[in-house]
């Protein structure tokens, strides 16, 4: 087959010749690969191509021939060319006499600081604009590349499927211009034109004159006098014409370029998908597709490239521009909330859209583009590549690799558009320290067997009365702060100690829960300090078992210096106070005068001793899980350590006589091996002690000394693993053979992606985290079988049949349904529609247009805004009906095939996880929902007008209507909202559902292709299959469930974005009504929002949740296979696992409209976020 793209590589770079008539090649001394490859040889075959190109660019060229920076060719005219740069001179006149003179007016004429305040905004906007003007004129060049680029490929097109992807994606960008430049110049227009024209005139002694978009000083004209004034607001109005052409056409050049490589890269998906079998009528052989293939994908990469390097400085100044211009306008709209006409404020909406709009478009065909290049990689390891002869699967992973690692998009390079003789004693040296402030609290026994029964006796005693001791502290002063101190001040300085407290006893319940865990991992050490031999590889362990010494004693000496002048010297030098005949002597922790006269001698004492007591418990628990972390992790840094002195030993064996180059390979990985298993058991033992600490150490500022030394820790950790792929690849690796050479890929590809500590799976703990988380016959008859799988399938999506089917979507997602239930169905749909519009209509529009009191409209804006987004998560489900269906029939699919009794089982364990979430879901939305829609508005206080009761309802607005309040009227519009509620959260509950029972079937697949990777090498659980064929079946299972994980993400992603925002505004309008409900004294409100305000606390965070629990698991799939003992397999096959790893490394994501990733540091960010718009909310109504 003719390549449609001949292009060789060479040695030295080569670039277009842009000056002459058509492209060639020349070689060029240039550095960098921003050159685009390409020859004059490429055959144009598309007859359309003139049309398409015009289509394609046509709007771009349009916008940036008006401001004179549209890419001059070789049939540019002379007149042309003078034109554009006397429009160059003449635009950017303008825009500095525009600049010049408000910067001046704002100098030198206004001394308000509110009046500088407003004119910050278009300043800002203006400068942006014409450091984008500037950057455009000095980038043409490059520019100029990407547009022949772009022309070439649609010369080059040869098939009609590969034309149709090129103008889907064409259209697409058509479209993005076409939006842009409705918000840009709509805004320009308001802001210009309509704002001065719609202002009254203002009168200055003898002059009356309309105020300016941009006022001028006085300095350079009086812009006060006619005709003066009119030249003025003409001249604005032309200069604001220019800039929003600037400002769309540049992002519409990014837009455009960035869209292009979508679709080239969807092209090559096709072709790889024809890799294999070809194509029936073409004859072409398998090397000359994957030829076309590479040379497609370099010429694409290199693609990518120029348009970074043309676009990047450009994208970084309109993300800066964008993000100052939002937050002014967004404090124009706030400051003028009450006071600016309609006009007004509908120009500041539509500034903000179109800021926003700019903004989100730069960041969303970055992601688009990225999310392009991984699904490529992702299509490179899905096609049949076991099928392929020879090496030639070998030439996909650098085309996998490429397109993970080389593909983003940036904003000026700143912004993505993460012994046996000294056995024993050196032990105690290491765990010396970690024994002394773990006995004193009883807990040594538990995790460690070594003990007598007399040490466990005592262990016993200790802690009973250190469990004794917590609580004598914690349950009165926690009951004093929590419900008899009512002065907040106090409250808030009792929230730190008490706060501290309960989160020492849940430190020490879980260090006693996971005693047998700890105990693993201590033995684990034993075991390695026992094998120990060479003296070199000693002293690398007790230095970095000195290190976490070191730790666990500064550790120590911050908590015991800090807490113990805290519970001492605080009280006894406190000033007393006198009441009445008595001296009152302050105690650390309060409360315990409601149950005796804690002054009296000798009370006072005793609970002053009581406490000195406990402050020593609590800082022993503290520095105890302190000590833990920092042993492990040191002891981790130290094993590694030793494996990449092993590797600088791996080429001559200096230090291993006697031993061949495969024997030291083998005990490096098997070394490396038990250190990643250990690493993965530590984490799990602490991640949630990290978890409680970091939540503790962040509100408690005086413990933040521990912290830094459990993040240093860490921090090594992770260094020291990355330094493992540079070791591999530092010796002198060239002289081994080819195959020893080969087995360095897996150790460098699993050491790019060290083991971390989290905390709770939420945050990764380092600095970055410290400056702001076979198959198998079964015995039973088909009979049995059948009703087992129609049983699994039941269990699986039963509780998703539950909460559809009376909501009328249930015929909508299944097949398999009668004619009487589709009918049914069709009235519940109808029914819940209208239930939901009765409730929507009336109070929408009573709160946007009736409702003046801005802290009723922020009642009411609560629950409106869920009743709207439950209709369009309704309409949406409703929509998606058909590929629901398919992930449905997918997941039946996979329990009809399912045969090995182990491989069901893992299947019910992870359909239990899915169902259990769903069950919780629902508990908290109908306990919380339907507290607020009964018990909150029937407890209500009822409002007397005269001699009329009126009785609230949770959404008003039909007084306008009819008599609400009349019998039988006012209990059908009750029960009518308590209907609405059920209709709300059915819908709710369905989306949790759905999402949790697609994902943990996704998760329990993957689970699957980890246990036959496990049985990969040895083949016990699959008998009679050969070992290809293992892996043949483990590359199909994992790139279907690699699909349907796909498939998964597309029919939830809006639904996700939805339900993001959503309860991010949710969450933070119940904070508020929390607080405000607590100043007006309402226990019944209080208690109501805040169940309502877990209900949806939760509920966002299942989302997260299963969005982490699939990220998690897919990346095991790369830990699993290298953990299998891959060194005995034949080269073959263990080339063959890394493909398997480097997807595994980029697993899919649940994302929420693409914009953002669900998992658990998505929660923290939405926890956070619903606090920021809380102070915000707080501002407007103080």
């Amino acid at each position: 087959m003719t390549n449609v793209f001949n292009a060789s590589l060479i040695q030295e770079d080569e670039t277009l010749n842009y000056d002459t008539g058509s492209p060639t090649i020349i070689k060029s001394s240039m550095a960098g690969n921003k050159n685009l490859v390409v020859d004059n040889s490429v055959s144009i075959s598309n007859a359309n191509h003139q049309e398409d190109i015009n289509y394609s660019i046509e709007l771009n060229r349009w916008l940036l021939k008006a401001t004179g920076i549209w890419p001059r060719n070789e049939n540019t005219s002379l007149l042309e060319i003078l034109l554009s740069r006397f429009l160059n001179v003449l635009h950017t006149s303008l825009i500095i006499f525009l600049l010049i003179g408000t910067v001046l007016y704002i100098l030198l004429d206004v001394q308000d600081i509110q009046a500088k305040l407003n004119k910050i905004g278009p300043i800002s906007f203006t400068t942006a604009t014409l450091i984008k003007y500037w950057l455009l004129i000095l980038h043409e060049s490059g520019i100029k590349r990407c547009l022949d680029h772009i022309e070439i490929d649609w010369k080059g097109v040869r098939r009609q499927e590969d034309r149709r992807i090129m103008l889907e994606t064409a259209h697409i960008g058509r479209r993005i211009v076409v939006i842009s430049a409705s918000f840009g110049f709509g805004a320009l227009f308001l802001y210009r034109v309509i704002v001065p024209l719609n202002s009254p005139k203002m009168v200055v002694g003898n002059l009356t004159f309309r105020p300016l978009a941009y006022p001028v000083s006085k300095v350079i004209i009086d812009a006060r006098q006619s005709p003066a004034n009119e030249l003025i607001l003409l001249t604005q109005c032309i200069c604001g014409f220019i800039m929003s052409a600037i400002t769309v056409g540049s992002c519409s050049l990014v837009a455009i370029c960035s869209l292009h490589a979508c679709g080239q890269l969807k092209i090559l998906m096709h072709w790889l998908n024809r890799l294999i079998n070809g194509r029936a009528d073409e004859n072409d052989t398998m090397d000359d597709r994957l030829s076309d293939i590479v040379k497609k994908h370099v010429r694409v990469l290199n693609f990518i490239t120029c348009t970074e390097n043309s676009m990047n400085e450009i994208s970084l100044v309109e993300i800066f521009a964008c993000s100052l211009n939002m937050c002014m306008v967004g404090y124009y709209m706030i400051r003028g909330w009450n006071n600016v006409s309609t006009i007004n404020m509908l120009t500041y909406v539509t500034l903000l859209i179109s800021f926003v709009f700019n903004i989100f478009i730069i960041c969303y065909i970055g992601e688009l583009l990225a999310d392009e290049c991984k699904k490529m990689a992702e299509s490179t390891y899905m096609i049949n590549w076991h099928q392929l002869k020879g090496k030639k699967a070998l030439s996909l992973i650098l085309i996998i690799s490429m397109s993970l690692s080389s593909s983003r998009l940036t904003a000026g390079k700143f912004i993505d558009l993460s012994l046996r003789s000294f056995g024993d004693k050196d032990i105690r040296y290491a765990l010396q320290l970690c024994r002394w402030v773990i006995k004193p609290i009883g807990i040594w026994p538990l995790i460690y067997d070594g003990v007598t029964k007399r040490e466990i006796i005592i262990s016993i005693v200790l802690g009973f009365a250190c469990i004794s001791c917590l609580c004598f502290v914690l349950i009165p002063s926690g009951l004093h702060t929590l419900i008899y101190e009512k002065n907040i001040n106090i409250k808030l300085k009792l929230f730190g100690p008490v706060g501290f407290c309960l989160t020492s006893t849940i430190k020490y319940c879980y260090l006693g829960i996971k005693g047998k865990a700890i105990g693993r991992c201590i033995g684990y050490m034993d075991k390695d300090w026992r094998h120990v031999r060479d003296k070199d590889y000693r002293r690398i362990m007790i230095k970095h078992a000195t290190v976490g010494r070191n730790l666990t004693i500064l550790c120590a000496s911050f908590l015991y210096s800090g807490g113990m002048s805290y519970h001492t010297i605080m009280p006894l030098f406190s000033r007393k106070r006198i009441d009445e005949n008595h001296t009152i002597r302050p105690l650390t922790y309060p409360g315990y005068d409601h149950f005796f006269e804690s002054q009296a001698s000798p009370t006072y004492e005793i609970i002053f001793f009581t406490h000195c007591i406990y402050a020593l418990i609590t800082y022993n628990i503290t520095t105890a899980t302190c000590s833990l972390a920092a042993i492990f992790v040191s002891h981790v840094c130290g094993q590694v350590q030793i494996i990449i002195s092993r590797l600088d030993d791996l080429v001559d064996g200096k230090r291993s006589k006697n031993t061949v180059v495969a024997d030291r390979l083998a005990v490096i990985i098997q070394d490396h091996v038990k250190v990643l298993r250990f690493s993965e058991q530590v984490e799990k033992v602490l991640r949630e002690v990290c978890l409680m600490e970091l939540v503790a150490s962040t509100l408690i500022i005086c413990l933040l000394q521990y912290y830094c030394m459990t993040e240093w820790s860490n921090n090594d950790a992770v260094a020291i693993f990355t330094k493992i792929g540079a070791a591999s690849y530092n010796i002198e690796w060239y002289r081994l053979s080819a195959n020893k050479g080969l087995d360095l890929v897996l150790l460098i590809a699993i050491a790019n992606y060290p083991p971390k500590i989290t905390a709770g799976k939420i945050f990764e703990l380092s600095f970055a985290t410290f400056g702001r988380t076979d198959l198998s016959v079964n015995n039973f008859s088909k009979r049995i079988k059948k009703m087992l799988e129609e049983d699994d399938m039941n269990y699986a999506i039963q509780l998703c049949r539950f909460v559809l089917k009376p909501i009328g979507l249930w015929p909508m997602v299944y097949k398999h349904v009668s004619s009487a239930e589709r009918i049914l169905s069709a009235v519940l749909a109808l029914t819940c529609f209208s239930t939901v519009c009765f409730v929507l209509l009336p109070a929408g529009l009573y709160t946007l247009f009736y409702e003046h009191d801005v802290n009723a409209k922020l009642k009411l804006f609560g629950p409106i805004g869920f009743c709207l987004t439950s209709t369009i998560k309704y309409c949406y489900l409703g929509l998606k009906g058909k590929a629901i269906g398919r992930c449905i029939a997918h997941v039946e699919n996979d329990w009809r095939m399912v045969r090995d009794r182990n491989h069901r089982a893992i299947m019910k364990e992870y359909a239990t996880l899915g169902r259990n979430l769903t069950v919780l879901c629902a508990l908290f939305l109908f306990s919380g929902g339907m507290s607020y829609h009964t018990v909150m508005t029937l407890s209500s206080s009822k409002k007397i007008n005269e001699t009329l009761t009126i009785r609230l309802l949770t959404y008003p607005g039909y007084d306008r209507y009819f008599d609400v309040q009349a019998s039988p009227t006012y209990e059908i519009v009750f029960f009518l909202h308590c209907v609405c509620a059920m209709v709300m959260y059915s819908i709710t509950t369905a989306a949790c559902s759905l999402a949790a029972t697609f994902v943990t079937h996704a998760c329990g697949q993957v689970q699957i292709v980890m246990t036959r990777l496990s049985d990969l090498v040895e083949g016990k659980e699959s008998n009679n299959i050969e070992l290809n064929d293992r892996l043949v079946i483990i590359v199909r299972d994992h790139v279907k469930t690699l699909r349907f994980s796909v498939q998964v993400e597309k029919v939830l992603r809006e639904v996700c974005l939805l339900e993001l925002v959503a309860s991010t505004l949710i969450i933070c309008l119940l904070e508020y009504y929390c607080m405000t409900e607590w100043e007006n004294n309402d226990p019944i409100a209080t208690l109501t929002y805040f169940i309502l305000l877990i209900s949806f606390t939760f509920n966002i965070f299942i989302f997260c949740y299963i969005g982490e629990l699939l990220v998690d698991q897919c990346k095991k799939v790369g830990a699993a296979s290298y953990n299998v003992e891959w060194y005995r397999l034949p080269k073959s096959i263990s080339l063959g696992l890394i493909l398997l790893i480097a997807i595994s490394n980029y697993p899919p994501k649940i994302t929420a409209g693409k914009l953002f990733e669900l998992s658990l540091l998505t929660f923290g960010s939405v926890l956070k976020t619903s606090l920021i718009y809380l102070n915000l909310i707080r501002t407007i109504t103080d």
